[in-house]
């Protein structure tokens, strides 16, 4: 008897051990599941410190520290590019991968920092001595001027040759032929700076005496984008950074006389 009364018993323990087998039971039928993979490790982000500067004012004057702010906000108004001006007196520049935007798109990032220590953050890109950097994060930092620690010479008279291209397409890309001038062309559209690379591939910016009254001077060189070209004027050298006061631009021909500029300005 005791055990007839156990029978209802037993059968619902077994009921619900069948239950409790079926999910594994069905999990047997089904594919097994991938394996999980860990995401790849972050790729650490390069950084930069230094001075955000008029990549005009400094080249040409040298002008650097918070009293020259508003003359560097003019100027990028104007549509010169803020750069970063690192301690051994290099310029990193800062560029954009994306599509076409101009420069205004970091100058206005980079704006409220004008003439202030900072660091920036992001992707570093590079081709031969010039670095860029694809900005992520700008912060302010501390630090104080170096006055005096930059040694600076101009050459007058100067023939330089090389090619017209635009900064972000040369720096950050490494296409050639229609794909790199079709880049060129359309971030000089945008309003990027357009550069000359010589034939010894040294990077010369451009450079406005009097930006004050001046656009930027890529307006001498649109014309001639990825065009072999001379030109003459004054190369400036500043830190480590070049730049050209143009006085004329010319198209480049087998006939014209070679690079003037000697290999002790191109530090």
């Amino acid at each position: 008897m005791a055990s007839l009364k156990r029978a209802p018993a037993v059968a619902a323990a077994l009921a619900l051990l069948l239950a409790g087998l079926a999910p594994g039971l069905e999990l047997i039928s089904r594919p097994p599941e991938p394996a999980y993979v860990a995401a790849p490790a972050a790729v650490p982000a390069d950084t930069v410190a230094g001075w955000v500067v008029d990549a005009n004012d400094w080249l040409d004057r040298g002008l650097l520290g918070v009293r020259h702010r508003g003359s560097a906000v003019t100027s990028a108004d104007l549509g010169e590019p803020l750069v970063i001006l690192t301690d051994n007196g290099s310029i990193v520049y800062p560029v954009s991968m994306r599509s076409p935007s101009g420069p205004m798109m970091d100058n206005i990032r980079l704006m409220p920092f004008a003439e202030q220590r900072v660091v920036v953050t992001g992707r570093f890109v590079a081709r031969d001595r010039e670095r860029g950097i694809v900005v992520d994060r700008i912060a302010g930092a501390a630090g104080a001027v170096q006055t005096g620690a930059f040694p600076v010479r101009e050459t007058p008279d100067s023939k330089l040759i090389g090619r017209v291209t635009a900064l972000s397409c040369w720096l950050g890309r490494t296409d050639t032929g229609l794909a790199h001038a079709r880049c060129a062309r359309d971030h000089a559209d945008a309003g990027e700076p357009l550069i000359i690379v010589s034939d010894s591939v040294y990077m010369y910016y451009p450079v406005v005496r009097d930006t004050m009254t001046d656009p930027p001077d890529f307006t001498k060189l649109f014309r001639y984008i990825e065009q072999k070209v001379v030109v003459t004027g004054t190369v400036i050298n500043r830190g480590r950074a070049r730049g050209i006061a143009i006085k004329s631009v010319a198209e480049f021909t087998p006939d014209r006389s070679s690079e003037t500029i000697r290999p002790g300005d191109q530090r």
